[in-house]
């Protein structure tokens, strides 16, 4: 496959989609082992974007029976000007919506699931923290589509759960073009 390459840079982009094939292969396959053993216990933390969707009926479809446990957490960063317990009224609406559309989702793809609202200084932290918590199998990400610098970044949150749960951690990035339905 390489072979057929004749400029430097198109070889480059031939060898970086075939890792990423491979490397998608290999995700495939560990999700695949890790339902075969059972996923009982599924994390999954939302915000509010179009990928939460997404990764709520990835985590429904994951779990093993209806007696696995859903948990959806929304996470409210508290600035460090503020005291962490203090009352948020519009970031805690806001949040409680979010969590309510996304129980409704689970239930729609008959899981049960259990929604909690976290105040934090950091949502990396928090997510990492509400997993072993609740000692989940998984935890499940809807990744929005970004760029920073002209560059693709997972953010914070994501890079710190990735570098930091002690459990399987399977991310939903959105497409790069929004998709429109009525």
């Amino acid at each position: 496959m390489v072979d057929q390459c004749y400029d430097g840079q198109h070889c480059e982009i031939v060898r970086a989609m075939f890792t990423v094939e491979l490397v998608s292969t290999q995700i495939i396959s560990d999700v695949e082992k890790q339902t075969d053993m059972g996923m009982s216990s599924i994390l999954v933390a939302v915000q509010g974007a179009p990928s939460d969707r997404e990764a709520v009926k990835l985590a429904c479809g994951l779990l093993d029976s209806r007696n696995s446990k859903l948990h959806i957490v929304h996470v409210i960063e508290v600035a460090r000007e503020f005291h962490i317990d203090a009352e948020i009224a519009s970031a805690a609406n806001k949040g409680e919506h979010i969590l309510k559309q996304m129980e409704d989702l689970a239930t729609l793809h008959k899981c049960r699931p259990e929604a909690k609202l976290v105040q934090a200084r950091q949502a990396g932290l928090a997510v990492v923290r509400e997993a072993v918590e609740k000692n989940v199998d998984t935890i499940v990400l809807g990744v929005p589509y970004r760029k920073r610098f002209g560059d693709f970044t997972l953010g914070e949150t994501t890079s710190y759960v990735l570098e930091n749960a002690p459990c399987c951690v399977i991310l939903w990035r959105e497409s790069t073009t929004p998709h429109y339905t009525e």
